[in-house]
């Protein structure tokens, strides 16, 4: 069944043996699914995706939390390869974990700010690690809808200047 689901899901070329692999070992102990990506002599993009799925199952409760924000979502799940994702999707046990998950796919992954570091600089933000902090901030702030437009990431970066 889950199988048929990552065929589905994963048209028009079918799924990647990568995600084969996860779904087929999603359930099974770290310890035991290393010894299996190290028996079968595994290429590291697909031990990876294994590594990456067992991550996410780790991260099934947090993500099954209704109250959680659409930045938290999106820190718990930035990173991991589509076919882990999917994984998650397809296995994960908790219907609102695995919405949060379908969520970050469609949608919240493509979010950036409008705003740029070059952006940041003109408004007084120093050059340096500041910038990717405010611009982490930024994201957050239009992820959780705090902001739609540039004019609204503008006045909060003002903001936060004169603070």
């Amino acid at each position: 069944k889950k199988f048929q689901y990552a065929r589905e899901v994963s048209s028009p070329d079918g799924p990647l043996v990568s995600l084969y692999l996860a779904l087929l070992t999603y359930n099974i102990e770290n310890e035991e699914k290393e010894r299996l990506i190290s028996y079968l002599k595994l290429p590291k993009t697909i031990a990876q995706t294994l590594r990456d799925a067992a991550e996410i199952k780790s991260k099934m409760l947090q993500l099954a939390d209704i109250r959680l924000k659409p930045s938290a979502v999106y820190r718990l799940l930035k990173g991991y390869s589509m076919q882990s994702l999917t994984a998650g999707i397809i296995s994960g046990d908790s219907t609102a974990a695995r919405q949060n998950i379908k969520l970050y796919v469609n949608k919240m992954r493509m979010v950036k700010p409008m705003l740029t570091g070059e952006d940041l600089i003109k408004m007084g933000i120093p050059q340096g690690p500041r910038i990717k902090e405010v611009l982490g901030k930024l994201l957050e702030a239009r992820l959780d809808g705090e902001v739609k437009t540039r004019r609204d990431e503008e006045r909060l970066v003002e903001n936060w200047v004169k603070d």
